[in-house]
């Protein structure tokens, strides 16, 4: 038996990933509990034939901001301590705690000092870019507490999950975990509901980027490259997109040249998906300042949805494009890919784009739940874990 346990999304964040993990994990083992708010369980959207062997215990769980942050770490606190009282008693194989609010690390990591034969995993994620955040105050003390929480001596039945080698390697790097405490597999997604490729040789030619914009992430450089093609732009033979919620830091960048959904407006999954569908590509300028130590969600919306890539390099695209061969291209500045744009406008792509299409479909294949498991698995199985 395993125990899912999302303590820190109570909504639809993260309810692809946990799908997908949910998926990897029924590969080897039929008997799983859930522990989730109702409302993100239902947003996982779990079929019939993974229902039959999962069971739903439904926690409460708070969705908070800077003034509910107290409640929110004790509330997760007081779900960790039943839950592992409870696995003690049903004696589960392992813990899976797919995420934690960075101040609940600390915490969660001091209980498990008094569950010491419990065996637990914990995924890692966008919390990680806190440990190297100078930016912000508050992103500064919420990765001293994850830092802090990576200092307790771990005993052999723990680890961290990681989503992708890179990440892994730059995390043992940087020295805030050494490499026994670490497991890494690729970022498994949900690749359902996939919808048909648009025609890339009708109409305006749809360029835009996939999630949340802000300025941490570079997404004001959306809107200066609209802006040197906005002759372009009124004349309907290029668009730009903003595919997410945008952070009120990008307001002063906006101009009428890229279409978005309005400032801290969330789109439904739905929305989202049907809103890249209509893209022929993704775009992406994030350097390594951001992306150095988590994965990018954005970036498998683009392989789920085939929307070849046009991105800045770092070390997270260069990685995955020498991995699953030609998914686009990658510029070391904006300049050159605003000349690249401009060469698809031209026609000059059109064979490369056939190209990317179907790489982009071989790499549905590479990135499988199946393939995925095998690879979790036997790295447990080599660590001496406890499968």
């Amino acid at each position: 038996m395993i125990y899912f346990l999302e303590l820190n999304k109570g909504k639809e964040a993260h309810s692809s990933l946990n799908y997908s993990m949910i998926k990897v994990l029924s590969v080897r083992e039929r008997d799983i509990t859930i522990f989730s708010s109702a409302l993100h369980f239902e947003a996982i959207g779990l079929d019939s034939a993974d229902l039959a062997h999962v069971t739903f215990s439904p926690i409460h769980v708070i969705d908070g901001n800077w003034t509910s942050w107290f409640s929110k770490v004790i509330v997760e606190i007081v779900n960790t301590l039943k839950i592992f009282k409870r696995a003690r008693r049903e004696r589960v194989n392992f813990i899976y705690i797919s995420s934690l609010f960075p101040i609940s690390h600390l915490f969660v990591r001091i209980i498990m000092l008094f569950f010491p034969m419990q065996h637990v995993i914990i995924g890692l994620h966008g919390e990680m870019e806190f440990l190297r955040s100078n930016k912000s105050r508050r992103l500064r003390f919420l990765g001293w507490f994850l830092k802090l929480s990576f200092l307790i001596p771990a005993p052999s039945n723990f680890r961290y999950l990681v989503f992708g080698s890179i990440i892994k390697r730059n995390i043992i790097i940087s020295k805030f975990l050494p490499e026994e405490m670490l497991l890494s597999i690729d970022h498994p997604y949900d690749y359902r509901s996939q919808t048909a490729d648009v025609n890339f040789f009708e109409h305006t030619i749809n360029f835009g980027t996939i999630g949340i914009g802000s300025i941490n992430k570079k997404t004001q450089n959306l809107f200066l490259l609209a802006d040197s093609f906005k002759e372009e732009v009124l004349s309907s033979k290029i668009s730009f997109h903003l595919i997410g919620t945008m952070l009120s830091n990008l307001e002063p960048y906006i101009n009428p040249y890229v279409n978005t959904n309005g400032t801290n407006n969330m789109l439904s999954k739905e929305d989202f998906d049907s809103q890249i569908s209509a893209l022929h590509y993704s775009l992406f300028f994030y350097d390594n300042d951001f992306y150095k130590l988590c994965a990018s969600g954005a970036f498998f919306d683009s392989v789920k949805l085939s929307k070849p890539i046009l991105a800045l390099k770092n070390d997270f695209f260069v990685y995955y494009f020498e991995r699953l061969g030609n998914i686009g291209y990658l510029f070391n500045d904006l300049e050159e890919m605003k000349a690249k744009i401009a060469d698809i406008m031209q026609g000059h792509c059109d064979i490369d784009y056939e190209m990317q299409l179907s790489n982009l479909k071989n790499a549905k294949q590479r990135l499988s739940i199946p393939n995925i498991a095998h690879d979790f698995f036997s790295q447990l199985k080599d660590s001496s874990f406890c499968i």
